[in-house]
């Protein structure tokens, strides 16, 4: 047995240092001390979860979930701790099939219940020592906030009364014995999981005494009931099931609460041998339900404190509604409690919260166990897809092919209802992923009423697509409350199809190369008809009598694209049937010159576009490159007078202690101010990398200053600045400096928003134009040569954190504070 594991050391010390990476162990020394106030070396072998998966493919020198081990005096080594061999829940691998269980092992089958805590293993040394480690710790550790292992040993010592004779006698006996104690360390004023133990249901749970030796020897349930007798453990119950067939039909029954005897439980450990060499094999039997809830309804409301501005998580795995719900209830009671949040992100209150939620419902834990009630809660938090109000939201889908003026049609709209409708182009959308289209309509969705989603949608299988994008995104962009109306737009229908695709040839060729993807130029009158052929071969008109197209709220019907004039008269029917059916969305229809007006704006856009070219290198109808089109790389406000935020800050130093020498007063004398300053909006790198707030934030700007954008396009500057007629105000507040950089966070008046001129040019605040930083500053020097002014914004985030970086300094200015004007800029 000696020679066993000291073999196994030496091979788990090699193998350590092995450059594969395939079960590689990994070691760390650990030291606790003995009865004489020695510190004893023990270390942790484990290997990565991903090993013990693949244990039938990669040979791992041990299954222990859990081994620690020692060097005597003697120079050999002994397992001082030993876990299970790590074992797994029924079809989590190809091991536990039912299929293969009941191939391979032989019973009596002994079931346990799986208590919800934490994994202690108990052992003794020779002199009395109580050994007591988490799954691969042991002792006090610096790198912890939470360590597991020393408050279980703290929880055993006070189930022992603290009495030191037993507890060392409980270490002898553990010794002498060669067993590892294996306990469920469950209490919920220690750490809260997803089942409750508070009171007198929180203490150590003992379900196992295995063996220290290499390979996976453990008792029988009834012998660690005896022990747990002895030495004051909780008992995990337990019973004996002769045959798998009475042990799946029993777990059936208890799946449908998801409780055992009123209990509400995690699952099963059930303990059975191999048929073949009779040792030992365990697996799990876990319910998905409610647990499945509970930890989404923890992780939700992490996110949710986490978010730092409160932003609520939109997308969820399973119980949308219900989850919502419960969102509902606790998000204003953490908006009024600090502390709790505080708590909640160190794993405290998390029962308390849901079971006041579900109080709220007038039920009880046990009640919310029952599936069929989890699906009542979904069902009855459902959309009213019926209800038509103010936060509804809509979808435009045409039916279509290529020339029927759908495009200039979505232009024309957009310029009728600027303020509410969006327009997103599929020829627009790069790379392979065609869901773009939907999750960029969604996006256009959070700041407008409306958006037209241009795309022809000529098969069941194109609309089918859109209802399953909608389906999947919808709540990466929008609440979950949000009812989205989507609406058909069929131009053309079988029984004209012919005639439609022949008009719409002469179109395009009258074209020319005024069309996003198709130039007459670059295939000619035969490729241009090759392509109308195969939309009319493939076209499969609107059903709603059967999927995708059953799914639609409303059809405009009406829709001619075959009259004179057809992209002006087929706007005012589909303005008129939309009015008709959903007035809050067009609730005056605009007047003939207003139509009028918005079609040759268009005509004069699509030249202008023409003449741009959509991509850099792209042929206009004169043969010519068109410019490149521009995009913005951020938007700033920027200082109108320099000299005031100068002179705020010289009557800032003057009345400071700082003297004449300190490196914030030579960055002024000495020219090195970073001027033009500025407060940096919104940068682009948000639009990719940021939250759903900033990406929110950019596409507003976007849209708000779309015309600006345009025009610089146009100017032929490679990167042009372009100042808008729209201003706010910010109040300076804090002077703030470290070795590298000198920043002053700002406050921003009315509420962080913009002060942007209308189409009638009246002055009113623009809604959803933020200043996306969480603390928005100027970058007023840099002090230290190379250090980007990005570095400002950590430099924020580390004082109002409370880092322990003690070389930020601060100087705050004085009431009333000095308020200087900016204007919105964008830049290229």
């Amino acid at each position: 047995m000696v020679h066993q594991i000291d073999q196994l050391v030496h091979d788990l010390d090699l193998a350590s240092k092995s450059s594969n990476s395939k079960g590689r162990p990994i070691q760390r020394k650990f030291f606790i001390k003995n009865s004489s106030g020695m510190e004893i070396p023990i270390t942790s072998w484990k290997f990565n979860e991903w090993d013990y998966e693949k244990q039938h493919k990669i040979k791992l020198l041990s299954l222990a979930r859990g081994l620690f081990t020692m060097k005597c005096e003697d120079g050999h080594y002994r397992v001082v701790c030993r876990g299970y061999d790590k074992f797994f829940a029924v079809d989590e691998t190809s091991m536990t099939k039912w299929s293969k269980i009941c191939e391979d092992t032989v019973g009596p089958y002994e079931v346990s219940l799986k208590e919800n805590g934490c994994i202690l293993l108990i052992s003794g040394l020779n002199d009395g020592t109580l050994v007591v480690c988490s799954k691969h710790s042991v002792g006090n550790r610096d790198d912890l906030t939470r360590n597991h292992a020393t408050s279980g040993e703290k929880f055993l010592r006070a189930q022992l009364d603290n009495d030191e004779n037993l507890l060392r006698e409980l270490a002898l006996t553990l010794y002498h014995n060669n067993y590892t104690a294996v306990a469920e360390y469950c209490d919920d004023s220690f750490e809260e999981h997803i089942l409750e133990y508070d009171g007198n249901n929180a203490g150590l749970y003992l379900h196992g005494l295995n063996h220290n030796v290499e390979n996976f020897v453990t008792e029988s349930l009834d012998k660690v009931d005896e022990f747990a007798d002895k030495w004051g453990f909780k008992k995990v119950r337990h019973f004996s099931e002769p045959a798998l067939s009475g042990l799946l039909e029993f777990f059936e029954k208890c799946k449908l609460t998801g409780s055992f005897e009123g209990k509400e439980i995690e699952g099963f450990v059930i303990r059975c041998h191999y048929k073949d060499t009779n040792s030992p094999f365990l697996f799990k039997y876990k319910f998905e339900e409610p647990y499945l809830m509970y930890r989404q309804w923890r992780e939700a409301t992490k996110d949710y404190i986490k978010s730092g501005n409160k932003v609520r998580p939109f997308k969820f795995p399973k119980h949308k509604f219900i989850t919502n719900k419960y969102l509902d209830f606790v998000c204003p009671i953490l908006d009024k409690d600090c502390e709790l949040c505080e708590r909640y992100l160190q794993n405290f209150g998390i029962i308390k919260l849901r079971k006041l939620f579900l109080e709220s419902y007038g039920m009880s834990g046990i009640e919310v166990l029952n599936l069929g009630k989890v699906e009542e809660l979904n069902k009855q938090n459902a959309i009213d897809r019926g209800l038509i109000d103010k936060k509804t939201k809509f979808l435009i889908v045409p039916v279509s092919v290529i020339g029927s003026g759908k495009t200039l049609i979505a232009n024309i709209l957009t310029i009728l209802f600027s303020d509410t409708w969006g327009h997103i182009q599929n020829d627009d959308i790069r790379g392979k992923d065609k869901s773009k289209l939907i999750q960029k309509s969604l996006e256009l969705l959070q700041t407008k009423k409306c958006v037209i989603v241009d795309r022809n949608n000529h098969q069941f299988l194109h609309r089918k697509q859109i209802f399953d994008w909608i389906s999947e995104f919808k709540e990466d962009y929008l609440p979950y409350d949000t009812n989205i109306q989507v609406i058909a737009a069929p131009f053309i229908d079988r029984d004209v199809i012919s005639e439609v695709a022949k008009q719409n040839v002469e179109r395009i060729i009258e074209r020319g190369d005024n069309h996003q993807t198709i130039k007459l130029s670059k295939g000619g009158v035969k490729k241009i008809r090759g392509i109308m052929n195969s939309f009319v071969k493939s076209f499969q008109p609107l059903n709603t009598s059967v999927l995708p197209d059953c799914q639609f709220d409303y059809v405009i019907k009406g829709i001619n694209v075959l009259q004179t004039n057809p992209s002006l008269e087929n706007s005012k029917i589909i303005v008129g049937k939309i009015h008709e059916r959903y007035p809050i969305l067009i609730p005056n229809i605009p007047t003939d010159e207003e139509f009028g007006k918005a079609f040759k704006t268009c005509l004069s856009v699509r030249n202008k576009r023409a003449e741009l070219g959509q991509n850099e290198g792209v042929q206009n109808d004169k043969g010519k490159v068109g410019k490149k089109k521009l995009s913005p790389v951020y938007f700033s406000a920027n200082i109108e007078d320099t000299a005031q935020v100068c002179t705020a800050i010289y009557r800032l130093l003057r009345t400071s202690n700082l003297n004449d020498n300190d490196v914030i007063h030579k960055l002024f004398t000495n020219g090195k101010l970073k001027t033009p300053f500025h407060v940096t909006l919104s940068h682009v790198s948000g639009s990719k990398k940021g939250s759903d707030l900033e990406k929110k934030i950019w596409l507003h700007y976007n849209e708000v200053y779309k015309d600006a954008i345009v025009h610089a396009s146009l100017s032929g500057k490679t990167k042009p600045v372009i100042q808008s007629q729209d201003y706010l105000s910010i109040e300076l507040k804090k002077l703030l400096w470290d070795d590298k950089i000198a920043t002053i966070l700002v406050n921003i008046v009315n509420d962080k928003c913009v002060s942007h001129e209308n189409s009638d040019g009246n002055n009113f605040l623009e809604k959803g134009l933020n200043c996306c930083n969480k603390y928005p500053h100027i970058t007023v020097g840099i002090l230290t040569e190379g250090v980007a002014p990005y570095y400002s914004n950590t430099l924020a985030m580390q004082y109002y954190s409370n880092t322990s970086k003690t070389d930020i300094e601060c100087l705050e200015f004085p009431d009333p504070l000095p308020t200087i004007r900016a204007k919105v800029v964008i830049n290229f």
